[in-house]
């Protein structure tokens, strides 16, 4: 099969649709039979062939990389708190619990 020699692509050079942008990858990638079969998949969520990439861009595909991010800094901060939590407990850094007074 083709290849997607250029990344990323300006939609100008492609068209305004994301039509021209399955067209154009099923071009360069010599997929034209799967043409009318393939769907586009942005930011999670199939899209409608009519819709303007500019559209899409900053409709789905923003949003969905800002959501991305926002999700993966808290779940770093989370693992983050996690190994902290960790770390302080006895048990954890090999350091044995002093034993409770004994009573007389």
């Amino acid at each position: 099969r083709g290849q997607m020699r250029k990344n990323p692509y300006v939609s100008i050079d492609i068209g305004p649709t994301m039509r021209h942008v399955r067209e154009k990858i099923c071009s360069d990638l010599n997929i034209r039979d799967a043409l009318e079969i393939m769907e586009l998949l942005v930011g999670d969520r199939i899209i409608g062939l009519d819709l303007p990439v500019a559209q899409v861009y900053e409709q789905v595909w923003v949003p969905f990389v800002i959501a991305r991010r926002e999700r993966l800094a808290e779940q770093a901060a989370a693992e983050r708190g996690a190994a902290a939590a960790a770390s302080e407990r006895p048990e954890a850094s090999g350091e044995q619990q002093p034993s409770p007074p004994q009573q007389q």
